[in-house]
């Protein structure tokens, strides 16, 4: 079989069309993933029921000159969770409720998940300097959105077509990232699987019982500088130190209920009804079972 990279899409906004076909090499395939991934993360806050403007421009409010500044800023914040949970748009469903009020509690911990991840988006862009994909587009209608792989072994095919619902939309995407995010990492490794993961446990243990945003905020610093130096140890180059940095980061704060991007198991709360499917492996942050 052919070794074949391509992702596609026809949002709201733009399109963008990614493909590698034939002989491709890690270094072409790190690119091309590392932009899928930045995409789908990016666009896939778009199509979550919350006021994506007002999340933005609160997390504009809290980005300060520095990191430690913004950490110092975060750390003395009052109701912000209860500010982004007021940011969540979706309506509650009330025959769920009726049906079971835990499956209704759960969609609503989704939904404000949700809204807490758009803020730690928007907020690291800003206070870790990095660079988004592409400008949100609020309000986006569904269209195309397709990815497969078949490549050294790896094959992954996820796709959403024009007919998709906002949700169908929303799960492909985070499903592109939380495929091609592992890949990437895993590339710019090395593909030392082994010594990632034991970075991914390292840099965790900074957040080890922090789960409030004061409390995650009082250790952002540390882990800005824990996750650079792992990084470091990695990798050689400058772009893939970068994409490991941003990767460790963001696997610690998932692993305190923080996640900088739209996961999997918050898109299972809001929707089970979805039946999205489990990652295959240990996620970023996950805890190993004794």
């Amino acid at each position: 079989m052919e070794n074949l990279l391509r992702f596609h899409s026809g949002l709201a906004g733009d399109r963008l069309k990614l493909e590698k076909r034939g002989s491709i090499s890690e270094s072409e395939a790190l690119e091309l993933l590392a932009q899928a991934t930045e995409y789908s993360k990016e666009r896939a806050f778009d199509y979550v029921p919350i006021n994506r403007a007002k999340i933005e421009e609160l997390a504009r409010e809290y980005s300060k000159g520095s990191l430690e500044e913004t950490a110092q800023a975060l750390e003395k914040s009052k109701g912000l969770e209860e500010k982004l949970a007021s940011l969540v748009t979706g309506k509650q469903e009330e025959k769920l409720l009726q049906e079971s009020p835990q499956k209704a509690a759960d969609r609503q911990k989704g939904l404000v998940n949700f809204a807490k991840s758009c803020f730690w988006n928007s907020l690291l862009a800003q206070m870790l300097k990095r660079t988004r994909a592409c400008k949100p587009t609020p309000g986006a209608k569904p269209a195309e959105v397709r990815l497969a792989a078949s490549w050294e072994g790896w094959t992954v095919v996820k796709k959403a077509g024009s007919q998709s619902t906002n949700e169908e939309v929303l799960a492909c995407l985070a499903g592109v990232y939380s495929t091609c995010s592992k890949k990437v990492a895993l590339l710019a490794a090395g593909k030392n699987e082994t010594e990632l993961q034991q970075a991914v446990q390292a840099t965790g243990k900074i957040m080890a019982g922090r789960r409030s945003i004061g409390r995650v905020a009082e250790v952002l610093p540390e882990l800005a500088r824990a996750s650079q130096e792992a990084a470091q140890k990695l990798a050689q180059e400058p772009a893939k130190v970068k994409l490991l940095q941003n990767y460790l980061f963001d696997a610690a704060l998932a692993g305190a209920g923080h996640a900088p991007y739209p996961s999997t198991d918050d898109l299972g709360r809001a929707y089970p009804s979805l039946k999205v499917p489990k990652p295959r492996g240990r996620m970023p942050g996950q805890k190993t079972k004794k």
